[in-house]
């Protein structure tokens, strides 16, 4: 809402609005609970008001006040149309109160108030963020039965949701479905089908899938492009890697922390190691502030190349910057001691990594580097798995940018 305009007040609230004791009591950084339910008891029922207060404490992440307002409007016999339901479930899950959120979405229908296509859509995505997909996909079968026509917000959630649990023949016949049905999809849904195939290792049809995209005169973007880089540095197609990451920068395409790590990943792999620490120079140059998976993944290239020192300087370097090492560091850098043959400290670090408890699937002692499983057994219908789990909180920041 802008600013002012006929009528409106500050925020673009109606003057009736602004006037009233609550506006006041909301705009203040701290207020009584109490305040606020005697202040609604006293005013007669206003929809108008109702409404607005609903919107902007789910924004403000107020529960217990909006769900006074909910019991005011229920006391005073007020109708709870569409809107009040989708800001109250919307003010739930923003409170990550998933549970409440579907108790309410049940009861509106209880109430016989039917979900409309917004609602169904901010039902699916909220569940998958909320890591509740098998849920989401039952709400979307439910939509698909009360004979709703998803648009093309709805199925990019609900390909996402698909990617989640790990179903990419599901996510990518979705996004066929789609078009079937006559949506047309957009960036965000090419996206998340191009991110489909990735994850499922299927780089060429990714990579036909941008072409398609553009062909739709949509311009991909750093998801779409590191999407596939990503998918093409664990499927060893480094050089598609390479060329894909060429792609992206005469496009003007920024390349992200993501982006950056699955290409120091990429050289590292090819035993290229002076080509990863290019890449970090770079992403600190444009201001990318590198994470723990981009050091694990230089230390992983130093170690592989067998360049100890450089291993061990990376290392350091994580600790300078008061990032706290994972297991994927302490194996790289145990190995990296142990093979330059500083036995002292590759115990010393295997030590350290007990006393934090994390856990690892070797043991060092007596200067011997052993694996309590075989490291080989892992196919390939695992390895996209593995890697979608490694990453997943930072696709879900990128998703978000």
């Amino acid at each position: 809402r802008g600013l002012g305009g006929k009528g409106k007040g500050a925020g673009g609230w109606p003057m009736g609005v602004v006037e009233n004791p609550v506006y006041v009591m909301l705009k203040t950084t701290e207020f009584s609970s109490a305040d606020v339910d005697q202040v609604l008891k006293e005013r007669d029922p206003d929809p108008e008001l109702a409404q607005w207060l609903l919107q902007d404490l789910a924004k403000a992440r107020k529960l217990e006040a909006l769900m006074q307002v909910h019991s005011w409007m229920q006391d005073k016999r007020m109708e709870m149309n569409i809107r009040f339901y989708t800001s109250l479930i919307t003010a739930l899950f923003r409170t990550k109160q998933a549970k409440g959120a579907i108790e309410v979405f049940k009861a509106m229908q209880t109430g016989e108030v039917e979900p409309d296509v917004l609602l169904y859509t901010l039902m699916i995505s909220s569940l998958t963020r909320a890591r509740q997909p098998e849920k989401a996909v039952k709400i979307f079968e439910q939509m698909l039965e009360s004979k709703t026509q998803p648009n093309e917000f709805t199925y990019s959630a609900i390909i996402n949701t698909y990617i989640q649990m790990f179903q990419w023949d599901k996510a990518v016949d979705t996004f066929q479905d789609m078009q079937n049905a006559g949506v047309v999809p957009d960036s965000y849904t090419y996206n998340a089908a191009i991110n489909a195939y990735a994850k499922w290792g299927k780089v060429n049809k990714a990579v036909t899938l941008l072409g398609q995209m553009q062909k739709d005169n949509l311009k991909p973007d750093t998801v779409t492009y590191t999407s596939l880089i990503t998918a093409a540095e664990e499927n060893k197609a480094y050089a598609e890697a390479e060329a894909i990451f060429q792609d992206m920068q005469k496009a003007g395409v920024e390349p992200s922390v993501v982006t950056y790590t699955a290409m120091i990943s990429v050289y590292g792999k090819q035993k290229q190691p002076d080509k990863a620490f290019a890449i970090l120079a770079r992403m600190q140059n444009e201001g990318v502030e590198p994470n723990t998976i981009t050091y694990n993944a230089l230390i992983s290239a130093c170690e592989r190349s067998a360049a100890w020192d450089k291993a061990v300087s990376v290392f350091d370097l994580m600790r300078t910057k008061g990032m706290e090492p994972t297991y994927v560091t302490y194996h790289s850098v145990i190995s990296a001691y142990h093979k330059a043959g500083d036995t002292a400290m590759a115990q010393r670090l295997f030590n350290q990594m007990q006393d934090a408890r994390i856990k690892a699937d070797f043991i060092y002692a007596n200067g011997n580097l052993e694996y309590t499983r075989d490291r080989t057994e892992r196919n390939d219908t695992d390895r996209p798995r593995r890697s979608s789990l490694r990453r997943e909180n930072e696709w879900d920041q990128l998703r978000n940018q």
